[in-house]
């Protein structure tokens, strides 16, 4: 059996096991936000896929379920946010 990876772990993390490191309150929110915004609310051209963190987890823990600090993106846009080119 493989073991499952998080797609959000940074390159090279060992984040590794069975299980989602999301806890089941992330998958519902998640899963509403990308409900109530289908397409990406960054292009509004493709459909939401992802949730993106506007303050990054690590910098606010407190806002990682706020749905202020959420937006629910394509893979297109997820990636950029994340990894802004200069």
């Amino acid at each position: 059996m493989k073991h499952w990876k998080s797609p959000f772990a940074p390159k090279g993390s060992q984040l590794r096991g069975k299980r989602s490191p999301y806890s089941g309150n992330w998958n519902r929110l998640s899963r509403k936000l990308r409900q109530n915004s289908p397409l990406c609310q960054r292009c509004g051209k493709k459909p939401s896929e992802s949730v993106h963190h506007v303050v990054p987890v690590r910098q606010d823990p407190r806002l990682r379920l706020d749905p202020r600090n959420l937006l629910a993106v394509c893979r297109d846009c997820h990636e950029q946010l994340d990894h802004p080119t200069p």
